[in-house]
């Protein structure tokens, strides 16, 4: 797998640096239109997410958000804990 990943790098970075390539990225019209492309890629990325966010609500599911804080948390809780270890066995 690592040899066929390597190839396929490989054949891209001389395709990025043929003189074509480099036209290609350079023509303003181009740039237009991969950005178009870049920014409805985020904006349906965006729109699925808060779709399964609101779906995991209605289901009431913990959400990515959700999960996120309660991890957050729970490393806070730890700290804590460790930091009463610590005066608990120095007294």
């Amino acid at each position: 797998m690592r040899s066929i990943k390597k190839k396929v790098m490989k054949r891209l970075q001389a395709m990025m640096m043929s003189d074509s390539t480099m036209r290609l990225m350079a023509d303003p019209r181009f740039q237009k239109v991969l950005m178009a492309a870049f920014q409805a890629q985020h904006s349906a990325k965006s729109r699925y997410n808060q779709g399964v966010a609101a779906l995991a609500r209605r289901l009431n599911l913990a959400t990515k958000s959700d999960m996120s804080k309660l991890n957050r948390r729970i490393r806070e809780l730890e700290s804590a804990l460790e930091k009463s270890n610590e005066k608990v066995q120095r007294q």
